[in-house]
């Protein structure tokens, strides 16, 4: 496989603006330029299948891609790829999947969840069967074993350290399809195993996991798990260990109502081991704002603010990201990862990006002619200390 080294071109001073009008949460850090070739629409039309995780333990951002573009050597193989976050080193990896389990298909068009380190990988296919692969050669993923599904668990797939997992199941499935709606599971995939789950019968406010959404989170350390409609906050250790809860209604003035079933979290990322950022749905502000609150295990709220999160048409001439579109967005582009946040991005935008000048617009249009489109990874930073 071909390793490849990525390329800063610009690194800003961290500015945190929170104006009178509107609260401006990232200010654009680092952006890489992979030289994945990719079709832009591969990342805006299906982004349901562009998948991310990041290892914790090993300072590493994998990504794969909906699919990528003259990437498959057969129609076996499934492609991902690696951002070293230290060294900036971009790396490529093939797993290969049993012909029993495509049936004819496409691995583009049957995975669901994907998580790895560097020794092991899970896959999702069609909903519900997790396969397990090992790293055997550099690069290269081999199939171990079928891991059995008993728990229903889907999309909410985590890297822990010590090669472990957190596999989770959190929707609001049909009985008949499924009896859990709510787990917690700690693999071991060297035992091939489940350490430990964690079962919840009744959540409130499970229905709403087919709307945008986003419940459970890791940092270096810690596990958050959120009840939405409790507004309920808990912390897990990665051992499932239950270490700390926070009630928001306490902590930030939110009034009981009960009656009022519409509100709830509605994303929730740890930002670091202390520290929450949350989205929340009240009944009091229009349908097209959010709560806004950034919060520390000590009900500290060092941020609150109502902001608009309308979906508006992202503009990759502008070198600066509107927080709007990672709250409402149901993509998993986005990840944050101590303090940061990294977005995958369908064009990798150069340096001279920056401002809109008729200048700028011939560079660009210069610059897309002689160059092909590729993956871009772009770091903004949050105002957190």
């Amino acid at each position: 496989m071909i390793k490849q080294t990525t390329f800063i071109f610009i690194l800003l001073t961290i500015i945190l603006n929170i104006s009178s009008l509107k609260a401006q949460l990232l200010t654009w850090d680092t952006s890489y330029n992979t030289s994945i070739p990719v079709k832009r629409e591969e990342l805006i039309t299906r982004p349901t299948t562009t998948k991310v995780c990041i290892d914790y333990e090993n300072s590493k951002y994998y990504f794969k891609l909906a699919s990528p573009t003259n990437q498959f050597l057969d129609l076996n193989d499934f492609i991902f790829y690696s951002l070293d976050l230290k060294s900036n080193s971009v790396d490529s990896f093939v797993l290969k999947i049993p012909d029993n389990y495509l049936k004819n298909m496409r691995p583009q068009d049957v995975l669901g969840g994907f998580v790895c380190n560097n020794k092991y990988a899970i896959l999702e296919l069609y909903g519900s069967q997790l396969l397990l692969f090992k790293s055997i050669v550099a690069n290269k993923f081999e199939f171990e074993s079928e891991i059995r599904n008993s728990y229903c668990l889907r999309e909410d797939f985590f890297t822990l350290k010590n090669n472990k997992f957190l596999l989770a199941n959190y929707y609001d499935y049909h009985p008949l399809d499924c009896k859990y709606k709510f787990v917690l599971t700690l693999f071991d995939p060297v035992k091939k195993s489940f350490d430990k789950k964690v079962i919840i019968d009744n959540i409130e406010g499970i229905e709403f996991s087919k709307n945008v959404h986003k419940w459970i989170d890791i940092s270096t350390n810690r596990i958050l798990v959120c009840r939405p409609s409790e507004m309920k906050l808990e912390f897990f250790d990665y051992e499932l260990n239950l270490i700390n809860n926070i009630e928001l209604r306490d902590v930030i003035n939110i009034k009981s109502t009960k009656s009022n079933s519409n509100e709830r979290i509605e994303k929730a990322y740890l930002i670091n081991d202390t520290t929450v950022l949350l989205s929340i749905i009240l009944n009091d502000i229009s349908v097209n704002h959010r709560k806004v609150i950034i919060l520390n295990m000590n009900n500290q709220v060092i941020f609150n603010e109502t902001l608009d999160i309308r979906v508006r048409q992202r503009n990759y001439i502008d070198k600066t990201k509107e927080w709007e579109s990672i709250l409402y967005s149901n993509t998993p582009e986005y990840v944050i990862y101590n303090n940061k946040v990294i977005e995958l991005n369908p064009v990798f935008r150069p340096i001279f990006w920056g401002e809109s000048t008729d200048n700028n617009k011939l560079k660009i249009h210069e610059y897309s002619k002689s160059n092909p489109k590729s993956v871009g990874i772009t770091i903004y930073s949050l105002p957190i200390r």
